[in-house]
């Protein structure tokens, strides 16, 4: 059952849980400044609130088995990054992705079948619900999601959170004494009109121009029965006409040509997640004590402005014994410019020009919870060479990320 501030509301909410029906509301908010870095200086606050409802349809129904998953969103709210035109290829404040928008984040059915072993998923769905899936303990969008769906290009048809598409995925559950872990596939709808802010209830499958197969495989290890473990790879392929990133249809630099890019069929890439528990933790992955985490995400260099993204950091949960929720966190990344795209400008621009190379984030924060579902999390992020430019002034920015559950 979900836990919130106003906890099982009188018995209501776990009423409704014992009948199959576990609600999820809540909001968040993350409010930031530049100190350093771009044209101005801004205070921005930007929010996020959502509505779900998990449906057990055994309790339900009488269908073993069987979940449906309902997921509304609703963003407000300025972006800093855009605003003050900080440059940054991750933004400041993660939950500004997508824009202002009202819209359906998720209707899924999920069945599992054969005593736990095969899992199937069809409906309105994110893909970063499933695939390059992570959490979001910090603020900076570097650290949160699936950078598959956040960075250019990829945000053009890896769908993460709050915009979903039409899909279906198998999975196949490995539930051994010694290996836990899964295999899956599967299929997503890429539709130009699903990120559309006007669309947000659409549920047509018009405009579509082709389908995203990712795959994935993870595994969960327990070193020592305390210390768990989650190691995935994973890669996709996506079927549409795109154009190349640096070169038009005669094999000249688009930047010297003004032309759009030759026409080329397909994107892809792969990525690999790793998240460990250092320091015994009973209760779970990052539930106490010392975790690290380390990401890497590679793109397709004909298509994509970004070529990779490497980011790790370490969190450490019930710091002190009087707060065992509290958490320290660090984390830094680094997004790498396709190198094509880097040396034609070079080309177009003369040697002495500086290019774009490798834009670096850092962020340390706080996560306070004094109750719960509520949390706040005061934080500092440092962004060096943003957008991979030497010649900007690089980012400072703090802020604070407050999230509440009903």
């Amino acid at each position: 059952m979900t836990q919130g501030v106003l906890g099982d509301w009188g018995g209501v909410r776990l009423d409704l849980y014992r009948q199959g029906i576990d609600l999820q509301i809540g909001y968040g908010n993350q409010t930031a400044t530049n100190l350093a870095g771009g044209t101005g200086h801004s205070l921005t606050t930007i929010g996020q609130a959502y509505f779900g409802a998990g449906l057990d349809l055994y309790r339900l129904a009488g269908l073993s088995g069987g979940k449906f998953q309902l997921t509304i969103t609703k963003r407000h709210g300025v972006n800093l990054t855009a605003k003050e035109n900080l440059g940054l290829y991750q933004q400041v404040q993660e939950a500004t992705g997508r824009g202002n928008v009202f819209r359906l984040t998720q209707a899924s059915y999920e069945q599992t079948l054969l005593n736990g072993a095969l899992t199937m998923k069809a409906g309105r769905l994110p893909v970063g619900n499933d695939f390059g899936a992570f959490g979001c303990d910090f603020m900076n969008l570097s650290f949160c999601n699936a950078p598959q769906g956040t960075l250019p290009y990829g945000y053009t048809y890896f769908y993460d959170g709050p915009v979903s598409t039409w899909a279906g995925l198998g999975r196949v559950n490995l539930n051994g004494k010694s290996l836990r872990g899964y295999i899956q596939a599967g299929v997503y709808q890429t539709n130009p009109r699903t990120t559309d802010p006007t669309n947000g209830f659409r549920l047509g499958f018009a405009g579509g121009t082709g389908v995203l197969l990712p795959v994935e495989a993870a595994i969960f290890p327990d070193l020592g029965g305390d210390r768990p473990g989650s190691y995935k790879i994973g890669a996709w392929y996506e079927t549409s006409r795109t154009t190349d990133v640096a070169y038009d249809g005669e094999g000249q630099p688009i930047l010297a040509t003004g032309q759009a890019g030759r026409a080329v069929r397909g994107r892809y890439g792969f990525h690999v997640q790793i998240e460990q528990q250092i320091t015994p933790s009973p209760e779970g992955l990052g539930r106490n004590g010392l975790s690290v985490f380390f990401n890497i995400v590679q793109f397709d260099r004909r298509t994509s402005l970004v070529d990779s993204q490497i980011a790790t950091g370490a969190t450490w949960t019930g710091p002190f014994a009087s707060r065992p929720n509290d958490q320290f966190a660090v984390a830094v990344a680094r997004t790498q410019t396709n190198p094509r795209y880097s040396a034609v400008e070079r080309r177009v621009a003369g040697p002495a020009t500086l290019g774009l190379g490798s834009e670096y984030v850092i962020e340390l924060d706080y996560r306070i919870v004094p109750a719960p579902g509520l949390k706040f999390s005061p934080n500092v992020q440092w962004g060096i060479s943003p957008g991979g430019r030497s010649d900007r002034h690089n980012v400072v920015a703090i802020g604070m990320k407050t999230s509440l559950s009903l």
